[in-house]
């Protein structure tokens, strides 16, 4: 069986037979079997949960929050997938050059390149830098967190020398508009998605690219010494291997349960 609800109902109507007709007594019928088919239930139950936004997505998404005139979410989007910060402690709090409260992001002066400066970090208590380069080439990138973080600055018209926050979205709210937007692109199962979507998303993208698996840990920060056994490992179950990663995550998406209006 290969899901642990079809083996619990089988086990039921097994139980119920032997209870009624007598057909068999009922030893084999323990606390033991009663915790492997709680953990195998769980296992198949949450395999099908496991939601990411790979890149093609993250375009769509971006795309079309720009073409809602939301800039703001537009540009959460585009960094969210290109840089991999946890959505609701690194990059919603983020700040222009105040490393001492929280972060500062640097952007070079030839625009090939942003850097993230964090003042703490999952694993990393006394700070991190996330750095990438522009992927724009013959046209602009909807996902180059360069030019997203560029273009949002000059809509925002921050002062030279800006030291506060940049984004004003609650989790909430980007959380919200996050699942709507993926209901209005017709994406199954909309309202379970939470923000680490998006760094499972670019795991599996360069997963699916070719990238090493310490490649992989390197991008995302994650503490390669819990994974050290899978990197010699060729033929690697990225889904499941992820699935660890995810629990050894920062857990911010405490608020993924969908609200009803009133």
């Amino acid at each position: 069986m290969r899901k642990g609800s079809s083996a619990k109902t089988y086990v039921s109507s097994l139980r119920w037979i032997c209870r009624n007709q007598n057909a068999l007594p009922l030893e084999w019928d323990t606390d033991f079997l009663k915790q492997q088919l709680d953990g195998f239930e769980k296992m198949t139950r949450t395999k099908s949960d496991f939601l990411y936004i790979d890149w093609s997505l993250a375009r769509k998404l971006v795309v079309f929050s720009n073409s809602r005139d939301r800039k703001e979410q537009a540009c959460l989007y585009a960094v969210a997938a290109s840089m991999m910060p946890r959505v609701q402690n690194e990059l919603l709090p983020l700040r222009w050059n105040d490393l001492a409260k929280h972060s500062s992001v640097v952007i070079n002066p030839n625009h090939t390149q942003v850097a993230i400066a964090l003042k703490s970090r999952k694993n990393r208590p006394d700070g991190a830098e996330i750095i990438r380069p522009c992927l724009c080439e013959t046209e602009r990138h909807p996902l180059c967190a360069v030019h997203a973080l560029i273009n949002f600055r000059s809509f925002r018209n921050f002062p030279n020398g800006y030291t506060g926050s940049i984004f004003s979205t609650p989790y909430t709210s980007f959380l919200r508009l996050l699942r709507e937007d993926l209901a209005a692109l017709n994406v199954p199962d909309a309202e379970k998605y939470g923000s680490k979507a998006f760094r499972r998303g670019t795991a599996m993208e360069m997963a699916n690219s070719g990238h090493s698996l310490a490649e992989i840990l390197v991008a995302g920060q994650w503490k390669s010494s819990a994974f050290a056994h899978y990197l010699s490992t060729k033929d690697v179950d990225f889904e499941s291997l992820f699935r660890l990663i995810d629990k050894a995550d920062e857990p911010d998406d405490a608020h993924t349960t969908k609200r009803k209006r009133p």
